[in-house]
């Protein structure tokens, strides 16, 4: 998730976003809580650590706010050795020119975000940090004010492909809970959620959480529409632009609206199995669920839009 500067002052009241509480249980945890029993001293070495993945001549600043131990920040620079790798494989076109990087551990249940060459993760020690997804959002850059849905959607396409299983949708596949909220009728137009005059409104987690929801959710959708049917180089000329229906109708020599129709159509091929509903009985979810089906969703559309 970008930082959006309105959420500099802000307190986080539930879980939420890319570290939202989700579907969680000790197997999701990297270290059970009774088996940190390393002494003070060992803590104390690793206030400060780093890493240089040497493949893109990227180097991590990292602090350890979490008094992790040496072997607990060693599984740390692993997961994101691979990470950076993965990215530099599968997406090198969009990594950027930044070269150093600061990262922060962090106590707490906030929301994990970016805030230009900075990353600052929570719930590390749950499992509940989005690693790649942050990292993507770092090392690809992004215009504050500019390409949001792109910059979500590919985020979560990654997370999705490299199976870190977090918000918005966990293991359940991203096209069946789209399908869900379209036939419950809990669907933005893709004109209003790209419009980047509204997209806080949508995405502030600290807000409308359900309506965020959907929103982080479609940006994922559309985006693997896009990508596993057109490819990753027609996405990558989209990525963070400005003025992005018009980019994409460029780009893919087809208005939004008939892309979008497509993909509606994909959509409603694929119903949301039975064994894939599990989502909407987690406790996080389950609440997120409710809120949105009492939501009086037309209308809220028209008021964020100012329709």
């Amino acid at each position: 998730m970008r930082k959006f500067s309105v959420l500099l002052t802000v307190s986080l009241l539930l879980l939420t976003s890319c570290s939202y509480n989700g579907a969680e249980s000790k197997e999701t945890a990297i270290v059970d809580s009774n088996d940190r029993n390393e002494s003070a001293k060992d803590k104390e070495m690793i206030l400060e650590d780093q890493l240089t993945v040497d493949e893109y001549g990227i180097e991590f600043i990292i602090k350890n706010y979490l008094n992790l131990t040496p072997k607990e920040m060693d599984h740390f620079k692993d997961s994101l050795r691979k990470a950076t790798l993965y990215l530099g494989e599968h997406f090198n076109p969009l990594i950027g020119d930044e070269k150093k990087f600061y990262i922060t551990l962090n106590k707490g249940n906030k929301v994990s975000y970016v805030n230009g060459n900075s990353i600052h993760y929570y719930r590390y020690l749950e499992g509940r940090a989005p690693i790649i997804h942050e990292l993507s959002h770092a090392l690809f850059g992004y215009t504050p004010g500019s390409g949001y849905f792109t910059q979500e959607g590919i985020a979560i396409f990654i997370q999705n492909e490299y199976k870190e299983y977090l918000f918005p949708n966990e293991k359940t596949p991203i096209h069946q809970l789209m399908n869900y909220f379209v036939k419950n009728e809990r669907y933005i137009p893709l004109e209003i959620l790209m419009n980047e005059e509204l997209a806080e409104r949508f995405t502030d987690v600290y807000g409308n959480e359900a309506l965020s929801w959907v929103s982080y959710v479609e940006a994922g959708s559309f985006t693997t529409y896009l990508i596993d049917k057109y490819g990753k180089e027609k996405y990558f000329l989209i990525y963070n632009q400005a003025n992005l229906a018009a980019k994409i109708e460029q780009v893919y020599k087809k208005p939004l609206n008939e892309l979008e129709k497509e993909w509606l159509a994909f959509i409603n091929e694929n119903e949301l199995k039975e064994r894939n509903q599990w989502i909407l009985n987690q406790p996080y979810y389950k609440e997120l669920n409710r809120t949105l089906l009492e939501m009086d969703f037309a209308n809220k559309l028209k008021e964020i839009s100012n329709r």
